[in-house]
């Protein structure tokens, strides 16, 4: 059986397919990135038996229910993370910000909100649960929310199965404690367990023009290695949104080669990368 060849990328597709993407989720991909675009989208053209980027492009533009720009977010995206990741936000978060927190009377009786923003395969949205849970130490109810674009990523961080050099970040206690060792597809994983299960949910969202109506603040927001994909607009948009889902007294962590220095805000610079909402 002869293998279906894909035609090459030429300019004016990449060129819309670009814009598909930038309308679609903030995310501005300049013409370097052109080979990078074609190889992720090729096995979706393969898949769907399409011979070029044309094609493609008329079927995204047809697909009625939507769920072929969602499969073509999944291939667009970048997700890269793994526990403790910029550990030095985790060491402020547990030492100087939740401490902080719990020490207000008058947020004593509301749960502990944290939330991860994007939060790819989970090992954040797991490592905050794990932080806040051993500073709580059960005075206070924790709920740790993590949001990707990309729906792949969302079912493998729901799942929370981790192969040993994954959970290697993770201190052994913790691990003994908030995981559970099986085996999985033919290797030991470690799986979330029920203490993790319990605080954490997961849901797919677009951070460039998606739905922000929260029922509560967040005492606590990740929004790290992001913004460095939006141009000055969308991280003026997306500031704007993260600030007002932020509690007062709140913290909100971008990544450590993030700068909001281009960005009008409200927030106060108490660490690197790190800010307060007064």
């Amino acid at each position: 059986m002869e293998t279906m060849t894909v035609k090459e990328m030429r300019l004016g597709e990449f060129e819309k397919l670009a814009r598909l993407v930038y309308e679609q989720s903030g995310i501005k991909l300049e013409i370097h990135k052109r080979d990078l675009l074609q190889a992720r989208l090729r096995k979706r053209l393969k898949a769907l038996g399409l011979e070029g980027f044309k094609d493609y492009l008329r079927f995204v533009e047809e697909d009625a229910s939507g769920e072929e720009i969602v499969r073509m977010m999944d291939c667009v995206t970048t997700n890269k993370t793994e526990f403790f990741r910029e550990e030095r936000h985790f060491e402020h978060l547990a030492a100087q910000a939740l401490p902080a927190l719990l020490q207000r009377p008058d947020r004593r009786e509301e749960p502990l909100r944290l939330w991860s923003a994007a939060c790819s395969t989970g090992e954040e949205v797991y490592g905050l649960a794990m932080t806040a849970l051993e500073r709580v130490g059960g005075t206070r109810t924790v709920k740790v929310l993590g949001t990707d674009l990309s729906t792949q990523v969302l079912t493998k961080a729901l799942e929370g199965r981790y192969d040993a050099d994954k959970t290697r970040a993770v201190p052994e206690s913790w691990r003994a404690k908030y995981f559970i060792q099986e085996e999985f597809e033919g290797r030991l994983v470690d799986r979330a367990g029920h203490l993790l299960k319990q605080v954490t949910r997961f849901s797919r969202m677009n951070l460039n023009g998606g739905d922000y109506s929260f029922r509560s603040q967040f005492d606590v927001i990740f929004c790290r290695n992001v913004m460095i994909y939006f141009d000055t607009a969308i991280q003026q948009k997306l500031v704007e949104r993260l600030t007002a889902c932020l509690k007062k007294g709140g913290y909100l962590y971008t990544g450590h080669s993030e700068s909001l220095l281009r960005v009008k805000h409200e927030l106060v610079n108490v660490g690197p990368s790190i800010y307060l909402k007064p």
